[in-house]
């Protein structure tokens, strides 16, 4: 994720900007999948706010790590990103 995404979709949510950005994530919660409970005529909502929040945690980590990257080129070092 180049950041540009943001800039270009400043009104979209973290977790749609992880499919604009190609960002993936598993889709897998405790051994079942959304396809399978779709396919057994069962609720997905909770499986879909997983993902949800599993898109919009790592979208949120590449702009952390980007932005410690450009504070770190800043200050002359790269490649260089600070810890937690």
């Amino acid at each position: 994720m180049s950041g540009n995404e943001k800039q270009q979709n400043p009104t979209s949510h973290d977790s749609e900007l992880a499919g604009i950005a190609g960002i993936s994530v598993s889709e897998v919660v405790d051994g079942e999948t959304i396809v399978e409970l779709r396919a057994e005529d069962l609720p997905t909502r909770d499986l879909e706010r997983v993902f949800r929040r599993r898109k919009q945690l790592a979208v949120q980590r590449h702009l952390r790590i980007a932005e410690q990257y450009i504070q770190n080129i800043i200050k002359g070092k790269f490649p260089k990103i600070d810890l937690r």
